[in-house]
């Protein structure tokens, strides 16, 4: 004898339309096994969830392991190139500057012969005074503005704040600002690098940072 798949309106429908050989027990057969399905669905539903949930755990546990090992890194060799780039941009920009500005000047004495050229109804020779068809001077001007902009303004690594227990770069007070003076830890041997407190041309200013910026 097949088994009655039908839900349990399918069968109070069938009743009401006249099947009498519907009974009670067959109607609540058919709920039984309507509220198994249903539970059967959420517990698969729960176990999925349960599932889901073990996965993030690992996953969480995982990140943790592998964050603990990259913050507690050694960054000294990191901070002792980013404190070398700090050196190096910084006197790349005083250089450049000095150089636009000289362009600067020439460019104005240029413009100020071409107009008394002109209004005297001469010429100042083939081509123009200046010229920058190669556009060499621009390319100076351009290196100006961003070697500006990778100079640190307020501090840098060049000279941050001593953060205890760490044996790198420490500063001292220099008329309100502060220079760095390496601490006599021993380290890897580098090559040569250019120290924080050179002067990098005579007339120029002391490389000097203000203090504050921990890395």
């Amino acid at each position: 004898m097949a088994t009655d798949t039908r839900t349990v309106e399918e069968l109070k429908a069938a009743v009401v339309a006249g099947d009498t050989k519907i009974t009670a027990a067959d109607i609540e057969k058919a709920r039984q096994t309507e509220e198994f399905v249903e539970l059967q669905a959420q517990a698969a539903t729960a176990q999925a969830h349960r599932d889901r949930v073990a996965a993030l755990e690992a996953d969480v546990e995982a990140f943790k392991a592998e964050y603990a090992e990259l913050a507690g890194a050694d960054l000294s060799e990191l901070r002792d190139l980013y404190e070398d780039a700090v050196v190096v941009i910084a006197e790349l920009h005083a250089k450049v500057k000095e150089r636009v500005a000289e362009q600067r000047e020439i460019e104005g004495r240029a413009g100020a012969l071409t107009i008394r050229a002109r209004d005297l109804g001469v010429s100042t020779g083939r081509g123009p005074l200046i010229d920058n068809s190669q556009g060499e001077w621009t390319r100076i001007a351009y290196v100006q503005k961003t070697s500006k902009a990778l100079v640190p303004k307020r501090s840098s690594a060049l000279c941050p704040t001593r953060v205890p227990g760490r044996p790198s770069t420490h500063c001292t007070p220099t008329s309100g600002s502060r220079t760095c003076a390496r601490s006599t830890a021993p380290r890897t041997p580098r090559a040569p690098r250019a120290n924080c407190s050179k002067r990098s041309s005579p007339g120029t200013t002391r490389n000097t940072v203000t203090a504050g910026w921990v890395w």
